[in-house]
């Protein structure tokens, strides 16, 4: 069964009743869409498996991230995400590597995406190096239609070249971003079908051979 209305329904009241009172005047109803989240990730995970090894033994549990949010260093007070998301990749929320992250919010404000966010220095400068020295490669795999028709790569960037690379570097485009990410920002009609889950997996195929390049570097740096 497709529950994406109730929670689109979900989390659009909660976010106009963002507040301890009614989420847990409410909290009935989100135990129970937090179990058919959990289900749906699990079966994006367990068919993900078929083209993705990495993620083998994966549970949605170790997935899913909180609806609760961290607040205790934050000027926003405001006590509950308005989303459900899951990290699909080694480690689940605890992912170093670059993986999968499915992102689900009502009014046009769901998404499909990827890479590696906020990388430690080390393996930054790893990653850059490996993009510069192995360009047609990478730029083979982002060209390739299936991937290039759903992501873009996108991420904070430097205004100039990294120390130890050439600012007139062909490459530089690529070399200056310091995260790697990927984007796919999807309409709520995305999930109107029953098989939006297996929509998800098919659309979350082309970033293996990206996940790949990336992690091949950052597993000889870690």
């Amino acid at each position: 069964m497709n529950y994406t209305k109730e929670y689109f329904n979900y989390l659009s009241r909660l976010e106009d009743n963002n507040n301890r009172d009614w989420f847990k005047a409410n909290k009935e109803e989100f135990d129970f869409l937090k179990e058919k989240w959990l289900a749906d990730v699990q079966y994006i995970i367990n068919n993900m498996k078929i083209y993705d090894d990495n993620i083998v033994g994966l549970s949605a549990q170790d997935s899913v991230y909180r609806i609760y949010r961290d607040i205790r260093f934050s000027p926003n007070k405001i006590p509950y995400k308005t989303y459900f998301s899951a990290v699909i990749g080694k480690g689940g929320r605890k992912c170093i590597h670059s993986c999968y992250y499915l992102h689900l919010q009502p009014n046009g404000q769901s998404g499909l995406y990827g890479g590696i966010w906020c990388p430690e220095p080390k393996i930054l400068c790893a990653l850059r190096h490996a993009i510069d020295d192995n360009i047609e490669e990478f730029e083979e795999i982002i060209n390739e239609p299936g991937f290039k028709s759903l992501y873009n790569i996108t991420g904070d960037a430097l205004k100039t070249a990294p120390k130890g690379f050439d600012k007139n570097s062909p490459n530089i485009k690529y070399i200056r971003l310091k995260e790697f990410l990927l984007e796919n920002h999807l309409r709520d009609s995305y999930f109107d079908s029953d098989s939006w889950k297996d929509k998800v997996v098919n659309d979350f195929m082309p970033m293996k051979k990206f996940h790949d390049f990336l992690n091949f570097t950052i597993d000889n740096e870690l």
